[in-house]
């Protein structure tokens, strides 16, 4: 059986997570969150996370589905569309083959 698994991408506007998280975490099996280990833009802007939202995530997951995706989406030599591309490749291919997958923007 395939199951739905649902990524977001974590940047400067993290906080409409709060919003959209709660909306897809009953129907989900998994949920991804593509975060860049640098917290770095496409654009090469550094950004900042709160931990209260890793702290609310954490009182949220109520069923261990959150897998937080850490890699460097951010490459020098690429411009902001190429990253945004890459990045959404690299989370659907850490979201599993055979599965469902929806990749959701909260800010849209």
């Amino acid at each position: 059986m395939k199951k739905i698994h649902v990524g977001f991408l974590l940047s400067y506007d993290y906080k409409k997570l709060q919003t959209s998280i709660p909306l897809v975490y009953e129907s989900a099996d998994k949920i991804f969150i593509a975060q860049d280990i640098n917290f770095t833009t496409w654009n090469g802007n550094r950004f900042e996370v709160e931990d209260s939202f890793f702290e609310w995530l954490k009182e949220i997951d109520t069923e261990r589905k959150i897998e937080i995706y850490e890699d460097n989406f951010y490459i020098p030599s690429l411009n902001a569309i190429q990253n945004d591309t890459r990045e959404r490749h690299l989370l659907s291919l850490r979201m599993g083959i055979g599965n469902w997958l929806i990749q959701i923007d909260s800010d849209e």
